[in-house]
């Protein structure tokens, strides 16, 4: 229970006062949304420290002395610490700033622009399927990433990440807010 507390205040702290201790927008008035960026990126930092310190005793205890894999479920590649390392700590990132650009999207237009937002993601990613699939570059992409290997796979997700913050941020600098 006193661990449960301990998450949960760090979180708040995160969250709560350090937002304006760490946001420099509050003296920078053209950045805006730079404590938000900074508390998804330390509770990322801070979940995969966990995650990879809990997989290596996890490892040490044989599944905790019953054979089980919790925090080693995924496929880690070569099972190095580093690599998992950026594969959790890549994957939440790009899942928080994901997230808060869709979010984003929500708050500043709501449901209608959420469905035509949905409708183009879906026909981009149709589109980019069938030409790949049309011209035969399948083989192409398999060996672009076997070429770049388990880590690298996973920092090229960094890119679409930097793109939703970024997005995040134009979307939600001119949003008004409302009240339904």
């Amino acid at each position: 229970m006193k661990l449960l507390t301990f998450c949960v205040s760090g979180v708040d702290l995160l969250r709560g006062r350090s937002y304006r201790i760490l946001d420099p927008s509050r003296r920078l008035k053209g950045i805006r949304g730079v404590g938000t960026a900074l508390t998804f990126i330390g509770l990322s930092v801070f979940y995969t420290a966990v995650f990879v310190v809990l997989g290596i005793v996890e490892r040490a205890s044989n599944g905790w002395g019953f054979g089980g894999s919790f925090f080693r479920s995924i496929y880690f590649g070569g099972d190095s610490v580093l690599e998992q390392a950026i594969a959790v700590l890549c994957t939440l990132l790009f899942f928080f700033f994901i997230g808060a650009a869709t979010a984003a999207v929500f708050v500043r237009w709501r449901q209608r622009e959420m469905l035509l937002f949905f409708g183009i993601l879906g026909a981009l990613v149709l589109a980019v399927i069938a030409l790949l699939s049309l011209t035969g570059s399948w083989p192409a992409v398999g060996s672009f990433f076997a070429s770049v290997g388990y880590a690298g796979g996973y920092a090229l997700s960094l890119i679409p990440t930097a793109l939703a913050a970024v997005a995040g941020w134009a979307i939600l600098r001119r949003a008004t807010p409302r009240t339904s």
